[in-house]
């Protein structure tokens, strides 16, 4: 193996239940506990930052009727960047 990578973008205004797995808390958790062992610092590590997608990425894969900006969230625009 050549190495890792840990994609992590702190968006966290969905909420799927109180106690899922991947609610915010124990996402940020888990991120400050990759830290704290050092992870981050290991050459083979490589920590991805996505950015939000532009509407016209958005709309290369999908055909929206009349608009995605009536259907899009900032957090379907994290989950599609890149």
């Amino acid at each position: 193996m050549t190495g890792v990578g840990l994609v992590f973008f702190p968006a966290f205004d969905w909420c799927i239940t109180p106690d899922h797995p991947e609610r915010e808390e124990r996402l940020l958790y888990t991120r400050d506990q990759i830290a704290e062992e050092g992870l981050l610092d290991l050459a083979e590590f490589r920590e991805y930052r996505p950015r939000l997608v532009e509407e016209h990425e958005l709309a290369r894969p999908h055909v929206f009727v009349p608009s995605a900006k009536q259907h899009v969230t900032e957090s379907h625009l994290v989950a599609a960047g890149g």
